[in-house]
């Protein structure tokens, strides 16, 4: 368990939950970047960017430091839209 700023490298991760009620953990929730979702980091820069329900999104750091994550090994299953 991490939260999302601390990932160094790209790779999936299921989102365990978003913290805090300002205007963008709701803009996050609301494209599906939620509790129980799955992720793809595609790059750790600032903004990080993640794709999420069949779109990236960039995000700052200041908002991944509220979201917690952990790894999901899955991950050819996520591209694929396949479950194992």
């Amino acid at each position: 368990m991490a939260l999302l700023s601390e990932v160094l490298r790209p790779g999936c991760f299921r989102v365990l939950r978003v913290e805090g009620d300002g205007l963008e953990v709701t803009r996050l929730k609301r494209l599906g970047l939620c509790a129980e979702q799955t992720v793809e980091v595609v790059s750790t820069g600032n903004p990080l960017i993640v794709s999420v329900a069949g779109t990236q999104l960039g995000i700052s750091r200041s908002v991944t430091n509220l979201i917690t994550v952990e790894p999901q090994c899955q991950i050819d299953a996520v591209r694929d839209g396949r479950h194992r």
